[in-house]
């Protein structure tokens, strides 16, 4: 069974479980977006789920840590070189405050093409934020510019990564 064949037995296994898009709320397809990724949700519906006002987007806990973070932030998006060679930015929505975490990201499958970008936002243009796996994750639909700060060859361990994970818990 080849990689794609197991994930669409994944996607379509996870669509069982799920209510159909039409009948989740903002906050439901926000969460299951953040836990899953888009898997079977439609990019647009994603996008306009975030565009919701956070009170409906996010609960207390995701409201405290936004209110927690500086007025001007950086923001650090681990993914594959690929990503951002073409336009100079990644394709996608999110990153995370801390570094530690976009490293495993960018290097957790060992591949020689990871990289690290780090931009600098205004919190404002944060939708969305959450701690809730000690990742600092955020979500921000556009950045306009920013920089690649690693790539290529690492001396990462994925492993390093979780018990970095349970000193920040």
């Amino acid at each position: 069974m080849t990689y794609d064949e197991i994930f669409a037995m994944i996607q379509e296994n996870d669509k069982q479980f799920m209510k159909p898009v039409d009948e989740m709320t903002n906050r439901e397809i926000v969460e299951e977006y953040v836990l899953h990724g888009l898997n079977y949700l439609e990019p647009s519906d994603v996008l306009e789920a975030f565009n919701d006002e956070p009170e409906n987007i996010m609960g207390e806990e995701q409201i405290a840590f936004y209110n927690s973070i500086p007025d001007q932030v950086e923001i650090y998006r681990g993914c594959s070189y690929d990503e951002v060679e073409e336009s100079g930015v990644p394709e996608g929505i999110s990153w995370t405050l801390d570094y530690k975490v976009a490293e495993f990201f960018a290097y957790r499958y060992g591949d020689e093409n990871g990289c690290i970008v780090k931009a600098i936002v205004p919190k404002t243009d944060i939708r969305y934020a959450t701690n809730d796996r000690n990742e600092k994750e955020v979500i921000v639909l556009e950045v306009d510019e920013c920089e690649v700060v690693s790539h290529g060859e690492t001396d990462y361990d994925p492993a390093e990564y979780h018990k970095y994970l349970e000193t920040t818990a």
